[in-house]
């Protein structure tokens, strides 16, 4: 049966390897993601996390002509994939260093099992305490024990061991993990190149959903807190109110032990309230009237006497 040859429309870019200038020079991961963002073409968009952005134009980079389009569906997964967390880069930095660590070479894979060793740190610092390893890590360091054993011995000699991730060194880390698998000499390396830049979107969409509930726990909290001082507040006052006579003097002019007065504590709190609200509301009074006829004020003027003649025009 023939098909019909598929064809890419005119003005859409086609990923390959590199920066361009422009979307008729063609496009890489990032530069599609700001082109499909709206945002102004570059590729360091401002609308994914920028570790993330990194694994994915070293991806894009060390990836053949046929592995690279297998990457065009999960473009549209890294707009606007940009928590907060600052967890994140450990995260990423972990899950592409486990990737890399049973592939590298020897020389990468010392250097992949320390990044995992301060990863797992700066993610849980109960690991600097003895404490186990993730599942991930220690699945990668199955396939490379004797990496593991150096990373430690390593560590224990430059006086390191339990120290987090360097941020300032999670890009090389990153950029130098996905290298190790371009590299290795394996024949499924386009597979693993895809995975790779799958598995550290999906880490950081999990870190996303943990920024959304943090808000939204932020949020009701706030709201119940307002909430409770409002009530507070209405309680307050009517509670004065019933006691406080509506014809009586205030509490902090009686004297105290008054027979017919509200406790010492109410009346002076009510007292203190309604003093702040009278000097309030002199101020704001003494600032409109007292304001020099500037040309803001006039318009505002005219404006305002215009709107009410329409008003009772209409």
């Amino acid at each position: 049966m023939l098909r019909r040859p598929t064809s890419v429309p005119d003005g859409v870019p086609v990923l390959s390897r590199g920066r361009h200038r422009n979307a008729r020079r063609g496009a890489c991961f990032m530069e599609m993601a700001s082109f499909l963002a709206g945002e102004k073409w570059s590729d360091h968009p401002a609308c994914t996390h920028p570790l993330l952005a990194t694994v994915a134009r070293c991806v894009n980079d060390l990836a053949d002509n046929g592995t690279r389009q297998r990457l065009t569906p999960m473009i549209n997964d890294v707009i606007g994939l940009y928590p907060t967390d600052p967890r994140v880069d450990a995260a990423i930095v972990l899950r592409a260093a486990q990737s890399a660590l049973p592939v590298a070479s020897q020389e990468r894979q010392n250097l992949m099992a320390i990044a995992i060793l301060q990863a797992e740190v700066s993610l849980n610092p109960a690991v600097a305490r003895g404490a186990e390893l993730s599942a991930g890590s220690r699945h990668a360091f199955d396939h490379a024990p004797a990496a593991e054993r150096w990373a430690r011995r390593f560590m224990a000699q430059a006086g390191t061991t339990g120290q987090p991730l360097r941020e300032r060194a999670t890009s090389k880390l990153a950029a130098l993990a996905v290298e190790s698998v371009a590299t290795a000499c394996t024949p499924d390396v386009d597979d693993r190149l895809v995975h790779l830049l799958r598995d550290c979107i999906t880490v950081t969409s999990l870190y996303v959903r943990d920024d959304a509930v943090a808000t939204t726990t932020t949020a009701a909290t706030t709201a119940a807190s307002e909430v409770g001082t409002s009530r507070e507040v209405r309680v307050t006052a009517d509670s004065a109110a019933r006691t406080e006579p509506a014809t009586a003097e205030p509490a902090s002019l009686r004297p105290a032990g008054h027979a017919n007065g509200p406790s010492p504590v109410w009346g002076g709190a009510v007292c203190v309230v309604a003093s702040d609200v009278a000097d309030a509301g002199q101020r704001v009074s003494r600032k409109s009237t007292c304001a020099p006829a500037t040309g803001s004020n006039l318009r505002s003027t005219r404006r305002s006497g215009w709107l009410r003649r329409f008003l009772r025009v209409v």
